[in-house]
């Protein structure tokens, strides 16, 4: 499945995602990632891609304990600057009520 320039996703049909106990996620997963790659600039779409599978190892890793990621040094790469981001943010006062020490 592939999403063409100017589809609307209100034409998705939703319910072929939940059409049972577990048959969307491969679906679901498939529309997000192929979403991404369809992205027409390209140094937006390389970005989106990374961050799109550092998000889906971050479910895996959540939902399925023990599971390899499938991109573990992307993985590391996309924590390695959230972390740097956020601890930018909080000194400079954008995050200014973080409870928690960023570490990685």
């Amino acid at each position: 499945m592939h999403i063409r320039e100017n589809e609307a996703t209100d034409s998705i049909d939703w319910e072929y995602f939940y059409a049972g106990e577990k048959p969307w996620q491969p679906k679901a997963w498939g529309l997000l990632h192929d979403t991404v790659q369809n992205i027409p600039c390209s140094t937006c779409r390389d970005e989106a891609i990374s961050l799109m599978k550092a998000m889906h190892d971050l479910v895996t890793y959540y939902v399925h304990p023990g599971r390899k990621l499938f991109d573990e040094a992307n993985f590391l790469e996309i924590a390695e600057r959230y972390s740097a981001a956020a601890k930018h943010l909080k000194a400079e006062g954008t995050i200014p009520h973080m409870e928690h020490e960023i570490v990685l």
